[in-house]
């Protein structure tokens, strides 16, 4: 089956809403590209000082040289974000396989981004996999 890549964020808003922690967990293997376009990130303990101004259009038109992983990343959160989808990750995957509390005030953008970070195998082999909702699920 093929693989569909997408080159570049379309909603910006998806990356605003993620946690600052979590956000910068996801980024920070891909530190080197961020840092060659321009942003340096911040150390753990300054996660929220993360400066969006300069990462914005970093991911809206990454270049040639963008790491495939992050793009992916980003794309998949984005999708699985939506409250169908977002139903969907959590008959998979329960909080504390995420290791989120129960009582906590989490986005559906926050879930899916723990759930690429600790769980991406689950939510990849989810995507191939259509259910009955599955114009939730992105099939090539």
């Amino acid at each position: 089956m093929p693989t569909l890549r997408f080159t570049r964020l379309s909603k910006p808003e998806v990356v605003r809403s993620i946690d600052p922690i979590r956000l910068l967990t996801l980024l920070k293997p891909h530190a080197e590209f961020l840092r060659s376009r321009g942003l340096k990130l911040p150390t753990p303990s300054k996660a929220s000082r993360l400066d969006h101004q300069r990462l914005m259009p970093i991911l809206i038109s990454p270049g040639e040289k963008a790491p495939p992983d992050l793009l992916d990343a980003l794309s998949m959160i984005d999708q699985m974000s939506a409250p169908r989808a977002i139903d969907v990750v959590l008959d998979h995957l329960s909080m504390a396989d995420l290791q989120l509390t129960t009582n906590g005030n989490h986005s559906a953008t926050d879930i899916v981004t723990q759930a690429w970070l600790h769980h991406r195998e689950t939510l990849l082999r989810r995507n191939r996999t259509p259910e009955p909702v599955s114009d939730v699920w992105l099939t090539c």
